[in-house]
């Protein structure tokens, strides 16, 4: 139940994820071809402090952790590169 999207209509967060939803815990991608990085619908995700983030996607049995140190934050970049390699590198 934590990592299902629980909100009626779609979270929109400027400079961030459109399109996407949020379960008790994590914001969860409700519609992938809204996002530019390789992801399925219901892959949920965290972002911290300085530019760390983790994303889980049940229907790959993909989890992935960046935990960096770079200030000021810049997960949108940072995760969509990490995104397209983590992809690349379990799915070819």
């Amino acid at each position: 139940m934590m990592s299902h999207n629980r909100l009626d209509a779609p979270l929109t967060v400027p400079g961030w994820i459109e399109q996407q939803g949020f379960g008790f815990n994590f914001s969860v991608i409700t519609d992938p071809s809204k996002v530019d990085f390789p992801a399925t619908e219901g892959e949920y995700f965290w972002a911290g402090a300085v530019t760390t983030v983790f994303w889980i996607d049940p229907a790959r049995d993909i989890i992935a952790i960046m935990m960096t140190q770079y200030d000021p934050f810049l997960i949108g970049e940072y995760s969509d590169l990490m995104h397209r390699y983590v992809n690349t590198a379990v799915l070819n």
